[in-house]
């Protein structure tokens, strides 16, 4: 009879094989450098934090959009 696989195991011989899902950047482009603002809302003199714009290769939220919205052909 087979030995039944541990649920709570910390053996990896017993984890489950998950597929990677998150999608892979394609681009990363520096937009712009913002520059730092304080509580009262004055800005910060020599102090920037750097505006990044990141495409993705398989984004799964645009898969889904396109299924749902633009391949309908009944948009009523």
């Amino acid at each position: 009879m087979a030995k039944k696989t541990k649920l709570n195991s910390k053996n990896p011989k017993y984890w489950g094989k998950k597929q990677d899902n998150s999608p892979t950047v394609k681009e990363r482009k520096l937009m712009c450098n913002v520059p730092v603002r304080n509580v009262s809302g004055e800005l910060i003199e020599g102090h920037t934090i750097p505006v990044y714009g990141v495409w993705y290769e398989n984004d799964v939220i645009k898969g889904v959009k396109e299924e749902k919205w633009w391949k309908t052909t009944n948009l009523n």
